[in-house]
């Protein structure tokens, strides 16, 4: 039975490291270099994350980490992810990228390897029946947690609804 492990990564100076921590036992295990933002697949067999450029010759993009089989595959060669959230279904991918000086949520759809945009915010988080999307969005009154309703791989901004008001 695998270990129930924390994915995090931190900072050297030069380069991010992706590391596990084993809760059983507290220790650290160097998975890989050159990734961000880490996220566990809904059964905890895939771990998602964004790989920067220049790392042993790899194409940058989303990656997925197979614990069982302790090798990582490609999914995309997308270059600017920002954070990552996989569907409790693994459908889709939320992520966000920049956009200016703001982020926009994007939808991947993992069967078709399309990205679908959706409305400026970070942090994206799934509902667990994931059919809704909550992220973190700012306007000229402060920011906001909204939800948006996603339908198959579309974003349903007529039904957007703001959780909180000015929540810095």
């Amino acid at each position: 039975e695998r270990p129930v492990q924390v994915a995090y990564t931190t900072y050297d100076g030069q380069k991010y490291q992706l590391h596990l921590l084993n809760l059983a036992d507290t220790q650290t295990e160097l998975l890989t270099d050159s990734v961000r933002s880490p996220a566990w697949s809904p059964d905890a067999v895939g771990l998602l994350y964004y790989r920067e450029a220049g790392f042993n010759q790899t194409d940058p993009g989303l990656w997925v980490f197979n614990m069982v089989q302790g090798k990582a595959y490609p999914l995309n060669q997308g270059t600017s992810f920002q954070e990552l959230a996989w569907s409790p279904f693994r459908t889709y991918i939320a992520s966000t990228q920049p956009e200016g000086d703001l982020s926009r949520l994007i939808l991947w759809d993992m069967n078709r390897n399309q990205a679908i945009p959706g409305p400026l915010g970070s942090h994206p988080a799934w509902s667990p029946d994931g059919q809704r999307l909550a992220y973190r969005t700012c306007d000229a009154t402060g920011w906001h947690i909204n939800i948006i309703p996603v339908t198959g791989a579309i974003f349903d901004p007529s039904r957007v609804q703001t959780l909180t008001n000015g929540d810095d």
